[in-house]
C-alpha cells in the first residue's frame, strides 16, 4: 500500500508543523500541538495491526495456560471459579478490524488483572506446584508492558 500508514502520518505531522503551528497565537495551543505531533511519532504505524494481533495472541495463550492449570485440580477450580467464568466470557475467533482487536485486547487484559489477586491468595496457601508461581510472573510481566 502506498503511501504506507507511517508515510501518511509523517505527512500529517509535517502539515501540522509547517502549516498549522505558524498560525497558532497561543503558547498553550502550540504546546498541545507539539504533544499531538510527538504522540503521532511514537506509534509504529506500519506494524500497529500486527502488534495488536500479537498482543491478543499472547494474552489468549497465557490465559489458556492459566485455565488449563486451574482446571487440572478440583481445589484450584473452586478457588478460581469466578476467574474461570471470566475466561469463558472472553471473545474467541478472528478479529474483524482494529477497533474490535483493541476491544479484545482490553478485555483480555482486564481478565489477566482480575486473576492476579486470587493467584496471590492461592500462592499464600502453600499449595502451589510451582506452575502458579511461574504463571504469576507471566501475568505480572503482561501487566507492566
Amino acid at each position: 500500500m502506498r503511501p504506507t500508514p507511517a508515510e501518511l502520518i509523517s505527512h500529517v505531522r509535517r502539515i501540522l508543523r509547517d502549516v498549522v503551528e505558524p498560525e497558532l497565537d497561543s503558547a498553550y495551543a502550540k504546546a498541545r500541538l507539539a504533544e499531538i505531533r510527538a504522540t503521532l511519532a511514537q506509534v509504529e504505524w506500519d506494524d500497529a495491526g500486527l502488534q495488536l494481533a500479537r498482543d491478543v495472541t499472547t494474552l489468549r495463550e497465557l490465559l489458556s495456560r492459566c485455565r488449563q492449570w486451574i482446571e487440572s485440580d478440583e481445589v484450584r477450580k473452586a478457588h478460581f471459579a469466578d476467574n474461570l467464568a471470566l475466561m469463558a466470557s472472553l471473545p474467541h475467533g478472528a478479529i474483524e478490524d482494529f477497533a474490535a482487536g483493541n476491544g479484545t485486547r482490553v478485555r483480555y487484559h482486564e481478565v489477566v488483572i482480575a486473576l492476579i489477586d486470587p493467584l496471590e491468595d492461592w500462592l499464600s496457601t502453600g499449595q502451589d506446584d510451582g506452575t502458579g508461581l511461574r504463571l504469576r510472573g507471566e501475568l505480572l510481566s503482561t501487566v507492566v508492558r
